[in-house]
């Protein structure tokens, strides 16, 4: 009798889809070299002329300055670059420290619908993706689709053991493990030694690693009543001495509880509030996340507003609008139909809104439901302190067995390819040998299924 957890279901398209993706990849890309530093071998990749470059880049391990090296260099042979990522927050990021004009990936997907239209890249230029990880599969596949016809390269960065795609993915986690690829080893963001070594053993699920960062007193544990309030007394002396902070939760209500408590401790005699799109209210002074993105509404440093983005409220208007200011991107005026739908409070996010962050100081929260991704990517946002809080409500929980426990609790996102051999190997394993005399034909992996009638068209790079 077979247990409902031994089906994997999915589709012939979906099945279809993955095949050419993967065939593409791995016509695309060219050994790497054994030796060298990998952080200048991968930016030498990026200049270079393959058709695709895969580069794995774990937390805190310099992509963004790799993908900047390689930049600087296509700008300066006169080559067109042009960056794109999943998300506003990371196009953003890739438009100021790599320093090549970028775009959300949807938005560059939108402008090339019309086929009657002629791209504004020319044949050869390095289109460089962003936590491709990230990217939903049918959105890759329409890139690669353009790539192709277009005669251009792409360079694919990410990291599969940080958070998926909201939606199908698993595309990029398969071609890391499948088709040769950069990656870079060496953390560079971390200033105490220790913690660059444990954010490597706690990338690979090491549960052993839980006890380091109890060595060095980063585990906490409090009662769930007490969690908001205690983040909220440490937030708050890190902001009054300056420190950057990042506060990443599994679910958006304890974001917002943490965010009333933060909000509740810092002083202010300010009585002037706003009504915001999680029920809560803002005062000048508070840390707000803007949660959709509004390209016409752009900062006075040429900045458009970004879903996660998160800003500093300077005034609040007569008529409930916002005017709200970041150190970098610069202020802009929200109005008040936006900041009712569309704000939040923003000292404390999920996963998704600190992914990419570098800060000073980061707390993550091991609420139930936290596995090895958000683990990881909440543990490694902080170059001076990483801290775990645990709720914990019976008194009795060891904060290190909890953290073992977590990161041994590995998502499920793998790609409906890499399932499938996955399958595959795991049924020909079990397959049980014949009786000596008796003849067995050969067994091979099922043929892949015909093309579907309908749906995209296969690649044909």
């Amino acid at each position: 009798m077979e247990h409902v957890t031994d089906h994997r279901l999915t589709t012939d398209h979906i099945i279809d889809q993955e095949q050419d993706l993967q065939d593409w990849a791995q016509a695309s890309t060219t050994t790497v070299p054994a030796t060298g530093d990998p952080q200048a071998t991968a930016a030498q990749a990026i200049v270079g002329a393959d058709g695709l470059v895969v580069i794995v880049g774990p937390a805190g391990t310099g992509k963004t300055t790799t993908i900047a090296r390689a930049v600087t260099e296509l700008h300066r042979q006169q080559r067109p670059v042009v960056g794109l990522a999943p998300s506003g927050k990371a196009a953003d990021v890739l438009a100021t420290e790599a320093g090549c004009e970028s775009f959300t990936l949807a938005s560059f997907l939108q402008r090339h619908t019309d086929a009657s239209r002629s791209s504004v890249w020319p044949a050869g230029t390095t289109v460089v993706l962003d936590e491709a990880a990230m990217t939903r599969t049918d959105d890759l596949h329409r890139l690669v689709t353009l790539v192709g016809e277009n005669r251009w390269r792409l360079v694919a960065v990410g990291d599969p053991a940080q958070l998926g795609a909201v939606g199908r993915g698993g595309v990029f986690a398969h071609w890391a493990a499948t088709v040769a690829h950069h990656e870079l080893v060496s953390p560079r963001r971390f200033t105490e030694p220790w913690e660059a070594e444990a954010r490597i053993a706690l990338r690979a699920g090491d549960p052993k690693v839980a006890e380091t960062y109890a060595a060095h007193h980063r585990l906490r544990t409090t009662h769930p009543a007490l969690l908001a309030a205690r983040i909220a007394r440490e937030a708050t002396a890190d902001l009054a001495s300056g420190l950057d902070i990042a506060i990443t939760t599994k679910t958006a209500d304890t974001a917002r509880a943490i965010n009333q408590a933060i909000q509740n401790a810092r002083p202010s005699d300010l009585t002037e509030v706003v009504e915001l799109a999680d029920g809560t209210t803002a005062r000048a002074g508070d840390r707000v996340a803007t949660r959709r993105n509004r390209p016409d509404l752009t900062t006075t440093g040429g900045e458009s507003v970004r879903n996660r983005h998160t800003w500093t409220i300077q005034a609040i208007n007569a008529d409930g609008a916002l005017t709200i200011d970041h150190p970098a991107r610069g202020s802009v005026v929200l109005p008040a139909d936006y900041v009712a739908s569309n704000v939040e409070l923003g000292w404390a996010v999920t996963g998704y809104g600190n992914q990419g962050e570098t800060v000073d100081i980061a707390y993550a929260i091991l609420e139930p439901g936290t596995n090895r991704s958000d683990a990881y990517v909440a543990l490694t946002r902080g170059r001076h302190a990483n801290y775990a809080f645990i709720p914990d409500p019976t008194g009795t929980l060891d904060p290190a067995e909890h953290l073992a426990q977590t990161i041994s609790h590995t998502p499920e996102h793998d790609s409906a390819l890499a399932t499938h051999r996955a399958l595959v190997r795991t049924h020909l394993s079990h397959q049980q040998p014949e009786p000596v005399g008796r003849q067995r034909p050969a067994t091979e992996p099922p043929a892949r299924p015909a093309p579907p009638e309908h749906g995209p068209p296969a690649l044909s790079l």
